[in-house]
């Protein structure tokens, strides 16, 4: 008999989670094209403001053990956005996190399970959702921390890139 040790996961396990991540994604840019089609520009952005309020954001930054509004940058790429990440994605490499200036990081994603399936249906769920996402929980984080970044790997880029920088007052 095959002993569950750690966090290894069995591949019926990890299967499903797979498929599981991959149909979410469908439907969630499913709902973006929807919306695109039928609200435009303004339907999309009502999207964008609504999944990154900061408010909502709060409770996963608490969860991740830190004080929402006072977060290092470090402590909410680690503990907040790479652990969100490993819920949402499935990657076969780790994100790439590189200390780029001094107050200011590369969140770098070179492989998504679900890149393909949101490309397919509509790429803007990517600058759309997940960005806001990633807003959103930085935000409340530490409303200091600026994210920018427009390469993404469902437009053909060779990553998804975020970077994160700690500004001297909010943004």
């Amino acid at each position: 008999m095959t002993k569950h040790v750690g966090d290894a996961q069995s591949p019926e396990s990890a299967a499903k989670l797979n498929a599981s991540q991959r149909l979410l994604w469908r439907i969630i840019a499913r709902m973006v094209k929807v919306i695109d089609d039928k609200y435009g520009d303004e339907g999309l952005q009502t999207i964008y403001e609504g999944l990154r309020d900061w408010d909502f954001w709060q409770v996963p930054v608490r969860k991740a053990g830190l004080v929402a509004g006072e977060a290092s940058l470090e402590d909410t790429l680690h503990k907040v956005l790479q652990a969100g990440d490993e819920l949402l994605f499935t990657m076969e490499q780790r994100p790439v996190i590189e200390k780029v200036g001094k107050n200011k990081y590369l969140y770098k994603v070179r492989h998504c399970n679900v890149a393909d399936v949101i490309g397919r249906e509509c790429w803007k769920a990517c600058p759309i959702v997940s960005r806001a996402l990633e807003e959103g929980a930085a935000k409340a984080a530490n409303p200091r921390i600026k994210l920018t970044g427009d390469k993404f790997l469902v437009t053909g880029a060779d990553g998804c890139y975020s970077y994160y920088e700690l500004t001297e007052s909010p943004e």
